[in-house]
């Protein structure tokens, strides 16, 4: 298709205010309010003077930094009019003070309707940039027509000048300035009339002051009353700058519309076209005026402003250039193994993109069944450079739909997603000083290579190569491994971490010494603190050791009878298992005596076994008993039997109870029994016995030299021919040897007989009157048998016992 330009008529008007502005203040600009936008006279000056009839208006000019404080008969000489605030002149009601229809909203009223000479003046300094170059004039004047010849006419000029330092120079161009006077003889083209003078509607005056880039011009805007004081004139002006280029966006490639559209307002309009870009020579322009357009980028326009009597018309030059606004759709791939794709754009995006009012429009097709969309006016990078994790590896169709407005591209694009080895490794806990294998599984990429690492650096050694690692580990260690692809540089490293746990480490606490009878406690506490399971036993664990029957609690409780030794099996979470044993020593005394009968005051020795020291007590209380608690036996010297009660200390204080009795046996009291009291020449036969009491042996020993030991016998004495005998007894108790007694008899030797009469005179002469017998032994019984009436009775004087009878016939 071809390019189709048209051409849009537009009105340029240029406003000057300057308010508030110190004279210091007011320097060269590259256009800011140079339309009065601001609502004041900013970087404007004003100027007055009085009429002086001849070209150059003016004898002297009065300068005002601020115009808006110079009044003429007591009416403003400048005012700046905005739509709103005055839309319509007050001489000529169809003029409007603000050329609004070429889009402008400020103007600047110079001079009033006061006469008497008086003239008004503004004045903008402006540095010519490429951005400014291009200056363009509106202006409409309201002037009376008193007939009067030349100058001394109301007038109305504008001009823009050379500025070196402060000092005006030449015209910028011969076309550089514009002037009319108040005469209607002849009426000037295009004007209208109104009671007492002319009027002119708004017009608009461009230059192209490129050849001015870097240099300073003054823009000058001159109202005057008429010389001869009678009748006034004002006018309305507002100004405008801009480059001297137009841009024109189009898609491309021919299959666009362009429509190049140049300031409206001016009275000619000429279009050029180049393949290339035109420089700034005016030749250059009329050169090409004959290329065609369909075949071009670069185009010019010569702006022809209306002229005023002999002064030339003014022709601006503005380039326009027809960009393409189609982007160059174009993205990079990021590959990171592991599945994932990073889409980079870069996109080449047409000379004409506007980044603030174009809307760009991405869309992603990952050749998966996915999309992605970005919008610039909906989010900032959201899916222009998208990531994009894919199922499976492989090849995909990828194309991206770039859209600027309505210039839209397409680019496609093959991509492999690349295999990456996934696989699993376990982090694991082991016992201290353990052997591992440590394992990389669930790969499913055949001929998938493993380097095993000590840290995440690819550039350190490698320690081992393949899928399963052993070491024995003594600490906690972090292991790096690596998975690689093969025919890929894909590859994916895991870490994994293997724990190192501790052996329990227990110490029991408790009781170790402990008394019969009482409980041992013992508790086991655990330092490491890793210990999940205990098992207390009385039997040594096996090895390795097994726990069949964990106990409830770390404390136990028992009482043992004798010395013992109990064992702890601690296990950790990991099945890392430990042992430790006690021993418990049972304190049981025992308590011996070196006798356990005596004599009453023998000495007897108490001793004490089993136990650490011993105190003492007695039943009933034994005098010669010490009170002392000692570990040396003990001596008393009990006189009646005794129960002696030993408490047995063990090491930790605590105390047994024994007893020991010791029987004393009393004394013997040695008695001898014997019968007849006498030995009896006739039947010299003695027996003897041992009566003593408490005595359990004898010991004889008789005067004719025999000895026994019988508790009782009978001796006969061989030898009667002395007058007496003696018999000696020692007696003993159950003890014997030192505990006895003695006792020792004399016993006469007799010979029997009895003196009887054989006859009596009881005639009571006091002489032999009774019947009595005589002895030297001792008589006990007697019998008398009588015969008759003779008795004998008295029996007073026998001495000796025995008995006797006495038969008397």
């Amino acid at each position: 298709m071809k390019k189709l330009i048209n051409i849009f008529l537009k009105s340029i008007i240029i406003i000057v205010i300057i308010t508030g502005i110190n004279q210091n203040k007011v320097q060269a600009q590259t256009g800011v309010n140079i339309g009065f936008t601001n609502g004041n006279y900013m970087f404007w000056k004003g100027y007055q003077g009085v009429a002086n009839g001849t070209a150059s208006l003016v004898s002297g000019w009065t300068v005002y930094n601020d115009p808006a404080t110079v009044y003429w008969q007591g009416s403003p000489c400048f005012v700046i009019n905005t739509p709103t605030s005055a839309a319509f002149d007050f001489t000529v009601p169809t003029l409007r003070r603000v050329p609004t229809m070429w889009g402008y909203t400020h103007s600047s009223q110079i001079n009033n309707n006061q006469n008497n000479k008086n003239c008004s003046k503004l004045s903008y300094d402006i540095d010519i940039t490429p951005l400014n170059c291009l200056l363009t004039f509106n202006y409409a004047m309201v002037l009376e027509s008193p007939g009067h010849t030349g100058y001394a006419n109301p007038t109305f000029r504008i001009e823009v000048r050379t500025l070196s330092g402060s000092n005006e120079g030449a015209l910028v161009n011969p076309c550089a300035t514009f002037e009319q006077t108040g005469t209607n003889n002849p009426m000037p083209a295009g004007w209208g009339t109104f009671s007492g003078g002319i009027w002119q509607d708004w017009r608009q005056v461009a230059m192209n002051l490129s050849a001015y880039e870097g240099n300073r011009v003054r823009v000058i805007i001159i109202m005057t009353d008429c010389e001869p004081t009678g009748h006034w004139s004002y006018g309305y002006v507002t100004a405008k700058v801009g480059p001297a280029e137009l841009t024109v966006n189009a898609c491309g490639n021919g299959d666009t519309i362009a429509i190049i559209e140049a300031p409206s307002g001016f009275k000619k309009y000429e279009w050029i076209s180049s393949p290339t870009a035109f420089n700034d020579a005016a030749a250059q322009y009329a050169i090409r005026q004959t290329d065609p357009f369909a075949t071009h980028q670069y185009f010019a326009v010569k702006l022809t402003s209306p002229n005023s009597g002999s002064t030339p018309a003014c022709e601006a030059f503005i380039k326009a250039t027809v960009q393409s606004m189609k982007p160059i759709p174009e993205f990079d791939t990021v590959l990171d193994c592991a599945l994932k794709v990073d889409f980079v754009d870069e996109t080449v995006l047409g000379a004409g993109y506007n980044s603030i009012a174009d809307t760009l429009e991405y869309t992603w097709d990952f050749g998966d069944g996915n999309t992605a969309y970005y919008n610039s006016f909906t989010a900032i990078n959201t899916n222009r450079n998208p990531s994009h994790t894919y199922a499976a590896a492989g090849p995909y169709h990828v194309k991206l739909t770039v859209k600027d407005e309505d210039c839209v591209n397409i680019i496609e694009k093959d991509i492999v997603v690349p295999s990456t080895p996934d696989f699993t490794v376990k982090d694991s806990m082991i016992c201290i000083g353990s052997q591992m294998t440590v394992v990389a599984s669930n790969n499913t990429i055949p001929g998938t290579t493993y380097e095993w690492r000590e840290s995440s650096n690819e550039t350190d050694p490698v320690i081992f190569s393949g899928p399963a690692y052993t070491a024995t580990f003594n600490t906690d260690k972090t292991l790096w491994v690596t998975a690689s692809a093969p025919n890929t540089a894909c590859k994916r490293t895991k870490p994994v971490i293997i724990s190192v746990q501790q052996f329990p480490n227990i110490t029991i606490h408790g009781d170790t010494m402990i008394c019969i009878g009482q409980p041992a406690t013992l508790t086991a506490i655990d330092s490491s603190g890793v210990t999940k399971e205990m098992q207390w036993s009385f039997n040594m664990p096996s090895n390795p050791p097994v726990i069949t029957n964990p106990s409830p609690s770390p404390t136990t409780t028992f009482s043992p009878t004798t010395n013992t030794t109990i064992y702890l099996i601690a296990k950790t979470s990991q099945g890392c298992m430990n042992w430790k044993s006690v021993n418990i020593y049972v304190t049981d005394p025992s308590v011996f005596a070196s006798k356990y009968k005596v004599c009453p005051k023998d000495k007897v020795t108490l001793n004490g076994v089993g136990g650490v020291t011993y105190s003492w007590s007695a039943n009933p209380a034994d005098p010669t008993l010490t009170t002392d608690t000692l570990a040396d036996p003990v001596d008393v010297y009990p006189e009646e039997t005794t129960i002696y009660a030993m408490n047995g200390y063990g090491p930790s204080g605590c105390y047994t109870q024994r007893t020991v009795r010791i029987d004393v046996v009393p004394k013997p009291e040695a008695k001898i029994t014997y019968s007849p009291e006498y030995v009896d020449v006739d039947n010299p036969i003695l027996s003897l016995k041992d009566d003593s009491k408490y005595s359990a042996t004898s010991k004889w020993d008789i005067s004719d030299g025999t000895t026994s030991t019988q508790r009782s016998f009978t001796h006969r004495f061989n030898d009667v021919s002395g007058k007496e005998i003696s018999v000696f007894l020692t007696t003993y108790n159950e003890i014997g040897t030192h505990c006895f007694d003695t006792a020792s008899i004399t016993l006469p030797i007799e010979l029997f007989s009895v003196w009887v009469p054989s006859a009596i005179t009881p005639d009571g002469d006091g002489q032999n009157d009774k019947f009595f017998f005589f002895s030297l032994n001792k008589l006990e019984d007697l019998l008398v048998l009588t015969l008759g009436d003779f008795l004998i009775k008295d029996l007073e004087t026998l001495e000796y016992t025995t008995k006797l009878v006495l038969l008397i016939l």
